[in-house]
């Protein structure tokens, strides 16, 4: 029997092996049925025709918002910022009402936070553009209208001239500094980008549980594997592995939220990845691309939300903190022996952590059988500790 369907009934009930990882919300460890999640499981439908009918009004409403980009110097260097621009901005720099940049935080929050999609459905880019165009009305020179600006573009790099003068007028602004950090991963700066995960760390962005639970995930994924991210913590941990502690630097790291990105997708497409014909992020978008790449050894991130992983749970094997997507059956036992043993770090288990330590489990659980089989008596102790670690918290 395949050692998925083993998986299936373990993490079904459990609920926590499919968490979000956003800063924002916990995660969930109720307790549900493999029907229950099913049924709860979200489906939003995307029509791709009406996106291309609503684009030439779309456009037409991002002109309106969009700041004056013609009035502003960006520094040819975006890190040769002014560091005393803060204290020299006047009232319209500030700019836009509490209540409007309230409303716009709010919309964005939310959106940021959907467990089927990365991308704005037409609506929600309605919406955000309109709560962007009331406020660049009163301040279209303002930090908050760059800001918004930018982000109403997801990641869209012919917007980014908007995003350096925003981090120009206030560099040390954390919203700033995450979507610096995004600009220059999609842009290729290696250097500017480890610069900018010392700085975020240092400051204390991310929790340490982040750096810990990023390093044992990236060393998860097979060699010369592509690691699938979601959002920005866990795409975070596994970046500052990779560029920071120079770990694994065999493995390529794609979130999500890049994808929202032309120019991204259109470099993977140099580098010989098949993308689905649709540029909408949700769950159909992974499902697809896993299959037109199936050729290529993907490991997926056990935080991605559990609906983008009920369409392939079928194809997901537990390898440490991954899932590899594999066509065909395979026995990972021995890899996570392997990753148990010698690969792993574990000091997120003995940590404070309540929420991606949860994630180890699906590993302990198999590993737990196996030793039991073989009469391994210690292991099966020292293993059982650190699952009563976990659950116990």
């Amino acid at each position: 029997m395949k050692s998925y369907l083993f998986y299936i009934f373990l993490i079904f009930p459990f609920g926590m092996v499919f968490s979000q990882v956003e800063k924002t919300e916990e995660i969930n460890t109720n307790t549900n049925t493999n029907k229950s999640l099913l049924n709860n499981t979200l489906s939003i439908p995307v029509e791709l025709e009406s996106i291309k009918t609503a684009k030439k009004e779309k456009d037409a409403k991002r002109l309106e918002a969009e700041p004056m980009l013609e009035e502003i110097s960006v520094p040819a260097d975006p890190t040769a910022v002014d560091k005393n621009a803060e204290s020299k901005m006047d009232s319209d720099v500030i700019g836009g009402s509490a209540v409007q940049i309230t409303n716009y935080k709010s919309s964005f929050k939310n959106y940021s936070e959907q467990r089927t999609q990365r991308s704005l459905s037409v609506e929600q880019s309605d919406e955000m553009e309109d709560l962007l165009r009331d406020l660049s009305s009163q301040s279209p020179a303002s930090f908050e209208s760059y800001l918004f600006y930018y982000l109403n573009g997801q990641n869209d790099l012919t917007r980014s001239r908007a995003l350096l003068k925003a981090n120009e007028l206030k560099p040390n602004d954390v919203q700033v500094q995450e979507e610096m950090l995004t600009y220059y991963v999609l842009m290729n700066k290696s250097d500017e980008t480890r610069q900018t995960l010392l700085n975020l760390s240092q400051k204390d962005i991310y929790s340490e549980s982040a750096e810990l639970y990023g390093q044992d995930m990236i060393n998860s994924a097979p060699s010369n594997s592509t690691l699938i991210t979601h959002g920005d913590e866990d795409s975070y941990g596994a970046m500052y592995a990779l560029k920071v502690k120079r770990e694994r630097e065999d493995v390529e790291i794609i979130s999500l939220d890049w994808l929202t990105s032309p120019q991204y997708r259109t470099n993977l497409k140099i580098k010989g990845w098949k993308l689905p014909t649709s540029d909408f992020i949700d769950t159909k978008y992974l499902q697809e691309f896993c299959e037109l790449n199936k050729d290529k050894t993907i490991a997926i991130s056990m935080t991605l939300p559990k609906e983008y992983l009920i369409p392939i749970l079928d194809k997901l094997y537990v390898s440490g903190l991954v899932f590899e997507y594999l066509d065909v059956p395979t026995d990972l036992s021995l890899r996570n022996q392997e990753l148990w043993k010698t690969k792993l770090n574990k000091k997120l288990i003995d940590s404070e952590d309540k929420g991606l330590v949860n994630n180890y489990l699906p590993m302990l659980f198999q590993l737990k059988k196996i030793y039991q089989a073989d009469g391994n008596t210690d292991v099966v102790n020292d293993i059982e500790s650190a699952i009563q670690t976990i659950t116990n918290r």
